[in-house]
């Protein structure tokens, strides 16, 4: 920005009138962050009070007009908002560059837990595989299975006890008990196989 171009002839400095009047504000950016500018005034009111020789001097001098630029209200509070801004982010940054220990720990509890409930769940299925499997011998078809096989081992048993008696190999005291024994298991486990066939009929 440069200040305007004065005429030595003229008694005073005249209004500095702009044609940005009517300009929408435009955005600052400073470290990805957005700020409006406020609309830029028709006159300046510290150049109408300087004089011609201090109009000459910003002309002339770089410093003291880049000097007397950053003192204008419409340079200054922008800038004083954008420092504060900038300084606010810094200080979050800080405060979540503290929570970063607690972050990590809290992170390495919840992949702790993550992991014990995979170890629970593989127990679980493992328990759950047991019992299914030891509820597969109790399933009425296995049961009636089981009953009808142990009711043949009984017959074939009585079977080889009178083929035994009538080799001569055991006596008759010996025949009818066990004989008798094995004829009382035979018929206890085929009547228990019957009722149960019975009841899952009436079921169905």
């Amino acid at each position: 920005m440069k200040p305007p171009q004065s005429n030595s002839s003229t008694p005073g400095p005249p209004p500095y009138q702009t044609q940005s009047a009517n300009r929408t504000p435009s955005t600052d950016s400073d470290a990805g962050e957005s700020l409006a500018l406020p609309p830029v005034p028709t006159e300046f009111e510290e150049l109408e009070e300087m004089s011609l020789e201090e109009m000459k001097k910003l002309q002339n001098d770089q410093d003291a007009f880049e000097n007397f630029f950053k003192s204008l209200d419409l340079v200054k509070n922008p800038i004083e908002i954008r420092d504060e801004m900038h300084g606010n982010n810094i200080e979050q940054a800080r405060k979540n560059l503290s929570y970063e220990d607690k972050l990590i720990k809290a992170k390495m509890d919840v992949d702790e837990l993550k992991q014990e409930a995979r170890n629970r769940r593989e127990a679980f299925e493992v328990l759950a595989k047991r019992q299914a499997k030891a509820l597969e011998r109790f399933q009425p078809v296995k049961l009636l299975a089981k009953l009808d096989e142990k009711a043949d081992e009984a017959d074939m048993a009585s079977e080889d006890v009178s083929s035994s008696f009538l080799s001569g190999e055991i006596d008759v005291n010996s025949f009818l008990k066990r004989y008798m024994e094995l004829r009382k298991l035979y018929h206890l486990r085929h009547s228990k196989a019957v009722q149960f066939r019975k009841g899952n009929m009436q079921r169905a």
